[in-house]
């Protein structure tokens, strides 16, 4: 049975929402900003697509955030772009199922609790941190703030996070479990994840950070894409072609897998395809395949 995308929600390097990507795609490339890196031999710039979480002020209270982290800010407005997008608002989504995909989780919390350990000791180590590096804090608090009551998970699985979610979102409606599911992942690019990137990928490969959400249904009236298939392990044979992903509008790493799905479902609609599938491995892992109409 397929499902329909009704709303994407996006937040990168490339900007903020489905028509700033939808815009970086037709230009063909963004410039990075950077992220600086500490090393032994100083600081040390690093090119890296950036994300701005800025315009969640448009959506959220300023108040509602004193505790959560920028990864779940990121999360947070990617999903009210989405809902946006959607046609609807963040506050009382009965019936709405929420899954959060990330391959690295919530990197800058759960180092800055495991510095806090070092620095001041296990008895004042901090609480906010603690509490935001908790597996499923981000996805609790996207729940809580957008009035989503239905069910609400965080899958981790590596480069096949997103699929892994996608796939879930789709047996949710088919069994009826959800009215509507938000589902996206989100990855964040803290010091030390920006450190091990330039130890092992030096400045050839420039990574990115952000968000990208989906609001899934199962009905096709006023859809934007339809979710046809979502393949995990084996992968068989398709005649759609294979859609490709876009570095150079919003970098390298877990996050692209998110974009790289947001923006096959923009070119359906904007050159006319008649389908796209992607193909996702993951070295030592498997491989999966998601595709479109």
């Amino acid at each position: 049975m397929s499902v329909w995308i009704h709303g994407i929600g996006v937040v990168g390097g490339f900007g903020c929402g489905r028509v700033a990507l939808e815009v970086a795609l037709a230009a063909g490339a963004v410039a990075p900003r950077s992220l600086a890196v500490p090393t032994g031999q100083g600081m040390v710039e690093l090119p890296a697509y950036r994300a701005d979480t800025a315009p969640l002020d448009n959506y959220v209270p300023k108040r509602a955030l004193r505790r959560v982290d920028g990864f779940a800010r990121m999360a947070l407005l990617g999903a009210c772009l989405a809902l946006e997008d959607g046609g609807q608002t963040p506050g009382g989504l009965q019936g709405t199922g929420l899954i959060l995909a990330s391959g690295q989780g919530a990197t800058g919390s759960t180092l800055g609790l495991l510095d806090s350990f070092f620095e001041s000791g296990d008895a004042c180590a901090s609480p906010i941190h603690f509490a935001n590096s908790l597996h499923n804090a981000a996805a609790a608090h996207l729940a809580i703030l957008l009035g989503a009551d239905g069910p609400c998970v965080t899958l981790s699985q590596g480069r096949l996070s997103v699929l892994a979610a996608l796939f879930t979102a789709k047996l949710w409606l088919e069994e009826g479990r959800a009215t509507q599911v938000l589902v996206g992942c989100v990855e964040e690019l803290s010091e030390v994840m920006g450190y091990a990137w330039l130890k092992n990928h030096g400045t050839s490969l420039v990574p990115g950070e952000g968000a990208a959400f989906f609001l899934l249904t199962r009905a096709p009236e006023g859809a934007r894409a339809e979710l046809c298939q979502v393949e995990l392990g084996l992968v068989e044979e398709s005649t759609l072609p294979t859609g490709g992903s876009f570095p150079q509008v919003y970098g390298h790493g877990p996050a692209a897998i998110g974009f790289d799905v947001a923006a096959a479902s923009i070119l359906l609609g904007t050159q006319g395809h008649g389908g796209i599938r992607l193909l996702v491995e993951e070295p030592g892992e498997g491989c999966g395949s998601v595709s479109f109409r």
